[in-house]
């Protein structure tokens, strides 16, 4: 980013201590022609937002439709398959528009520009050359040249010309290829910053919660709610309401968890036995319904949490159900 620039205001330098003002005339084309790349820059940028957008939708799409399919007898109960199918095709048809129209942009860029490297298959071929601004700027400078300023055009002043405009459109070309890679890191840059400033953070981490419990009401040692409402997104007053994941948990009394023992929780499918899982580790929003409301899980010796996703170690069908622990258990059989 440096060396470019260096390397271009020392050319026009030269050149114009080889063809005059003349020299100035082209360069003033070209610095003319600059708001043409930063335009397509701008246009490159919008389509590549959008398009990561839509990128995400498909992501997003696809992982619904895998979750659906880890359930494949009710999929093929209600006839889902051309529809889960539909629904992804039409996200990447939408992903492919957008990037058919950066495609398109980029080629009108490098074609204004200097030249541009072609790629098959992911491996780089060789270069190809469309000299189209380098050449309009060196005929406009060589027509001014003899035209306007009525001065002679030897070889040795068009071979040194020549010369210096290859070292610019050298750099041009580099800078060329800086331009569209920055503006693919600025739109992944702004990304990762929507992530990490606009993310839903735990409870745990926000700095404005508000502690509505005294000291004396929550027992360091206890396990579980009291009073307590829990919800997956967290609403700003006068919000509209989610369209989805707009369930709220509500434990309207105490709720213990025993130590040191087997507690069960029974309910039918949908009544909230995973999100009261959640909550408890803190992966819910608490939303306190009362002064008295409160929720503990004590962290100093440590939390494991088997999720209800089966799995099954690279080993033997005995390693994988006892654990390892083959010798205690082959005695109590005994």
């Amino acid at each position: 980013m440096v060396y470019g620039p260096v390397q271009i205001l020392s050319s026009i330098f030269f050149l114009y201590n080889i063809l005059g003002w003349s020299a100035v005339i082209g360069m003033g084309f070209m610095v003319l022609s600059f708001p043409v790349t930063g335009i397509l820059a701008r246009l490159v940028n919008d389509v590549q937002t959008k398009r990561m957008r839509k990128t995400d939708e498909r992501v997003q799409a696809i992982s619904e439709s895998v979750l659906l399919l880890s359930i494949i007898r009710m999929v093929k109960l209600f006839g889902w398959e051309k529809k889960v199918l539909a629904r992804v095709e039409e996200r990447r048809e939408i992903e492919l528009e957008y990037y058919k129209k950066k495609q398109w942009i980029g080629q009108v860029g490098q074609d204004i520009k200097y030249t541009h490297p072609a790629f098959i298959f992911g491996s780089f071929t060789d270069w190809q050359c469309s000299h189209v601004l380098p050449l309009i700027v060196m005929a406009l400078t060589f027509a001014c040249h003899t035209l306007w300023f009525e001065k002679p055009l030897t070889a040795s002043i068009v071979f040194a010309s020549i010369a210096v405009f290859d070292i610019m459109r050298n750099q041009l070309q580099i800078l060329s290829w800086q331009i569209p890679l920055s503006v693919q890191g600025k739109v992944s840059i702004d990304r990762i910053d929507e992530f990490l400033y606009q993310t839903e953070l735990l409870d745990t981490y926000t700095k404005n919660m508000s502690d509505l419990v005294e000291a004396d009401v929550l027992r360091q040692d206890a396990i579980g709610f009291n009073n307590a409402t829990f919800e997956w997104s967290r609403q700003a007053p006068g919000m509209p309401a989610p369209s989805r994941r707009n369930f709220r948990l509500h434990i309207d009394q105490e709720l213990l968890f025993h130590r040191g023992k087997i507690n069960m929780v029974v309910g039918p499918t949908g009544s909230g036995k995973t999100s009261l899982l959640m909550a408890l580790l803190g992966e819910m929003h608490f939303v306190p319904s009362a002064p008295d409301s409160w929720f503990s899980l004590p962290r100093q010796g440590g939390i494991a949490y088997a999720a209800q996703e089966a799995w099954v170690q690279n080993e033997t069908i005995r390693v994988s159900k006892l654990l390892k622990n083959h010798d205690p258990v082959s005695d109590c059989w005994c």
